[in-house]
């Protein structure tokens, strides 16, 4: 009897070590985007990038500043500079260029993106992909291209139609656009889903399709509630409001896609869904050979009704960048 009442108690100390959240202020006013190695984290801000260290958390340094010079970023409000992390270099994309870092933030060189609409480009190896744009039959399309290192196409890796077509007003809860990534190990894997339902196309560095993992999932219905949240959202936001009157028509999926968001790390493929249960997101995670591990609840916080507080996966732990209650910014690093 004493031996089952030790056990318990071991494990239910077990359990409250294994979820237990670190918490870290930060001195940042809006922070954007967060990528994390094995032993620092990098976060953006505007125009600059800050770098801690894990162990133990401190504040390495910040880089970068606004304007047109060597080194320095043309950004665009709302509009995050978007950051990978390849091997020893920090490789940033904003305002038409590429820039090239090392992880000390020692400035290496910019390249310029020339004569082509690339958006949100994420480095895979030597090549990128990116957001792009396309014509057929009068209607636009939504492409995730893969680009060489001189930003030339290779292959379109993904193709479907976009449900916001040019001047037919605001559709919401369609495929989301940023449901690309990759993953940089030997291969440089890339990972795309322009679909409404619970798949994700896998690529090789050549832009070969490996493999599409897929799971039968029932996407959730939009209640009346949520839409009346959304609209109201639009209406009140600082920035938004002023936009709303040119929006219309507007039109509301009566069905969420499967897939929310996407992170790939440590071999696997985690795909958040719209699913919410006791505050927390439900999340898929595959592993890169597509076979499905489990479903897990996450604490990802929600900054609006519409985007997640900036977040990372690395070693079985969940990274964000989450407001504090005296509006300042605080790190917390959950066990998954």
């Amino acid at each position: 009897m004493k031996k089952a009442i030790l056990l318990i108690i071991i494990i239910f100390i077990y359990q409250i070590t294994i979820n237990a959240e670190k918490k870290f202020q930060l001195d940042l006013i809006y922070p954007q985007l967060i990528k994390v190695d094995s032993k620092k984290i990098y976060i953006v801000e505007r125009e600059k990038i800050h770098i801690y260290s894990l162990k133990p958390f401190k504040k390495i340094l910040s880089f970068g500043k606004k304007g047109e010079g060597p080194g320095e970023f043309r950004v665009h409000p709302g509009t995050p500079i978007m950051l990978s992390l390849v091997k020893d270099n920090l490789i940033a994309e904003t305002g038409g260029s590429v820039y090239y870092y090392d992880k000390t933030g020692k400035y290496i060189k910019e390249r310029k993106i020339h004569g082509q609409f690339i958006a949100s480009m994420k480095s895979v190896g030597n090549n990128f992909i990116g957001l792009s744009y396309g014509n057929k039959d009068k209607k636009r399309l939504m492409k995730i291209l893969l680009l060489d290192k001189e930003f030339k196409k290779i292959k379109t890796l993904a193709s479907t139609l976009d449900e916001k077509q040019p001047g037919q007003g605001l559709v919401f809860l369609s495929i989301p656009q940023h449901l690309y990534t990759c993953y940089a190990t030997d291969n440089n894997y890339s990972f795309t889903s322009l679909e409404k339902k619970m798949s994700i196309k896998v690529f090789d560095k050549y832009g070969k399709l490996i493999r599409t993992i897929s799971k039968d999932y029932k996407n959730l219905k939009v209640s009346d509630d949520y839409k009346k949240r959304l609209i109201k959202h639009y209406k009140t936001d600082p920035f938004l409001k002023q936009f709303f009157q040119y929006l219309s028509p507007i039109t509301i999926k009566n069905y969420f896609p499967a897939i929310r968001d996407m992170r790939v790390a440590d071999n696997k493929i985690y795909a958040v869904t719209y699913r919410i249960k006791d505050d927390k997101s439900e999340v898929l995670i595959f592993n890169i050979n597509g076979n499905f591990i489990r479903t897990v609840y996450m604490p990802i916080q929600e900054q609006d009704i519409r985007l997640f507080y900036p977040y990372e996966i690395k070693s079985n732990k969940l990274y964000q960048l989450v407001e504090s209650d005296d509006e300042d910014f605080e790190l917390i690093i959950s066990q998954i």
